[in-house]
Formats: structure tokens, C-alpha cells, sequence
């Protein structure tokens, strides 16, 4: 019974803040092992579906219309995308059409119409499809003999690209996919590279003149500007709003890559000052009020792991107690 009063305490306390949700990937399937930042499109139905019934869905743009009057209505959300998988076209975009939810995708710039993917990805590839039991990689000897083995062997790999410097990790890229026995030709062509792909501008236009997506960016590679010097942290931050604004007119937003307090600095808060952004935001999870730092704002990831249950706990009023969790790469 005490739970249930401070659940219901806490839910009055939050209906005049906002929550903006964080998504990644929408896959018409499940992966071959759980991968946190790509949930099926029956899990994400089955969330905006609820959003759509008991909450104000609104877009950043009208998010921060409320802030700027000083006010935001009870049980306001707002829904975003990080990094541009095709995947948010062909399986988000029927789901928020049909429910009438906005979204905004931060784009990293450097990904949409190539064959690229970013290094996560690239792991899940190489894990679902290598023939092989044992993988040697990064001074780590991995079993991949069951699901479990492939789940604990992608965390292993995911630490150890979290550590390299950005210039390191296409050369740990290609190293990770020779020992498996693959090539990137066959992993790009492959059902998995496909589920993975990037957007072209074509999507992205596509997006834009259905309606339902507003547009910002997530820097051009998708590096870590804590790891980066300053002349390449600028242009993380200003090329790729230079590149989106050519293809689809002014953006307003910047998404920090991975967001998290150690991955960015004061220093990169005045980058995106001056390169134009009205907001920024983070990885960091908590609420949204008036009295929330525009060119810090938090979101709340949702991933694979996160229950329904879980989901609904943390927009009636417990994102403190029950979504404290990093958003992964």
C-alpha cells in the first residue's frame, strides 16, 4: 500500500513535467540475441499505442513553445530518434502515423545514403553471422556457442570500442569482421545489413513531408566529442547542421552522440550555441520542466530491456527509481 501512495504521489508531482523518450532502432523482427537499442515494431506499437491513448504527444517544436511560456500541460511527452536507420521510414513512421504522434530524428549526417553502419551494428552483424564457436578479438578469447554466449560476447566487444579513440574504431571495425571470417560486402548485403541500413535524403525527405518527423543533428561520425580535440569537435557540431539544412531546410536541434555527463563538455554547449541550435539534448535521464537547461535537456531512453511495465511505471512518475540507466551506444 505504501508503494501504491508514493506512485500516486509522485504522479501528481510530475503531470506538469514533460518527458522526451529517446528510440533508436524499429526492426520488423527480433534480433538473434537482445541488443538495448533496437526493440520490434510490435513492442513499439504497443507503447505509442498507450502513449497516444493516455498522453499529450507533441513534437520538440511545441515542447518548447511550453517551456517558453513558462508552462507545460499535465502528462506531456515528446518522442525522438537518434542516429537514422531506414528502419524508422518503413516500421516508426506507419506506427506514428496511425496513432498521430510526432517525432523528431537526430541524424548523423554521415551515415544517411552510404553503406556505413555505426559499430554497434557492425557487432551484430558479425556475432549473428559467423560460423565460427570461438572469436578472438581485442585481446578477448569469445564463446559464441549460444544465445547467451553471443549476448555476453557483443557487451565484451561494446566496452572495448568504448575506450578506443574515434580515429581507431573503422580499423577495429574491419579487424572485428576478418576475425569472424567475413567480409563487408557479405554482411551489407546480408538480411541483417539491410534491417541496419541508413537513410538516404530521400528518406529523410520523405519523413519530413509526411508530417510526423521533425529533423535535427547527431554529428557527422557519431564520436565521442569528450575524445576529441577541439577543431574536430566543431565540426562535429557544425558540419552536419551545414549538410541537413542543404537537403531539407533550417534545423534546430543537437543531439550529443552516446550523452551521457563524461561524453560532452561546457565547451561543447558553447559549440552548439554558436553553431545555431536553439536546444540540446542528452542521455541523461530525468524530467523536463520550465526551469530545465535548454542546451542540456534530458530524455529517457527505451530499449529492449525495457519491460512495459517498466515503461508504464516511468511516465506515471517514476523515472527516478525505475529508468536510471545509461543510453548505450
Amino acid at each position: 500500500m505504501l508503494q501504491i501512495i508514493k506512485h500516486q504521489v509522485r504522479s501528481h508531482l510530475y503531470r506538469h513535467e514533460a518527458l522526451i523518450l529517446t528510440y533508436h532502432g524499429v526492426l520488423p523482427e527480433p534480433l538473434p540475441f537482445q541488443v538495448w537499442h533496437h526493440l520490434t515494431v510490435a513492442e513499439f506499437e504497443k507503447q505509442i499505442a498507450y502513449l497516444a491513448k493516455y498522453f499529450r504527444c507533441v513534437s520538440l517544436s511545441t515542447l518548447l513553445g511550453d517551456l517558453a511560456r513558462g508552462e507545460v500541460p499535465p502528462h506531456t511527452v515528446a518522442v525522438t530518434f537518434d542516429d537514422g536507420y531506414r528502419n524508422n521510414l518503413t516500421q516508426a513512421l506507419p506506427v506514428l502515423s496511425r496513432y498521430k504522434v510526432p517525432a523528431t530524428l537526430f541524424i548523423t549526417s554521415g551515415l544517411v545514403g552510404s553503406k556505413q553502419m555505426l559499430w554497434p551494428e557492425w557487432a551484430v552483424c558479425v556475432l549473428a553471422q559467423t560460423r565460427l564457436s570461438v572469436l578472438l578479438f581485442a585481446g578477448q578469447e569469445m564463446t559464441l556457442d549460444t544465445v547467451k554466449s553471443r549476448e555476453a560476447s557483443y557487451r565484451l566487444i561494446v566496452s572495448a570500442f568504448k575506450t578506443m579513440p574515434p580515429e581507431n574504431i573503422q580499423s577495429a571495425v574491419d579487424e572485428l569482421i576478418a576475425a569472424a571470417g567475413l567480409t563487408k560486402a557479405a554482411i551489407e548485403g546480408s538480411k541483417l545489413g539491410q534491417i541496419f541500413r541508413a537513410l538516404s535524403w530521400d528518406d529523410v525527405r520523405e519523413m519530413r513531408h509526411s508530417g510526423w518527423f521533425e529533423f535535427g543533428a547527431h554529428t557527422q561520425n557519431h564520436w565521442r566529442l569528450s575524445k576529441l580535440d577541439s577543431s574536430q569537435a566543431l565540426n562535429e557540431i557544425n558540419d552536419p547542421k551545414a549538410l541537413i539544412e542543404g537537403q531539407i531546410g533550417p534545423i534546430e536541434y543537437f543531439a550529443y552522440p552516446h550523452g551521457n555527463p563524461a561524453d560532452f563538455t561546457t565547451a561543447h554547449r558553447t559549440m552548439a550555441i554558436e553553431a545555431g541550435y536553439r536546444a540540446v539534448f542528452t542521455a541523461v535521464t530525468n524530467t523536463v520542466t520550465p526551469h530545465s537547461d535548454l542546451f542540456e535537456l534530458p530524455r529517457m531512453g527505451i530499449g529492449a530491456n525495457t519491460s512495459f511495465e517498466q515503461f508504464k511505471y516511468a511516465l506515471h512518475g517514476g523515472v527516478a527509481t525505475s529508468m536510471r540507466q545509461a543510453v548505450p551506444t
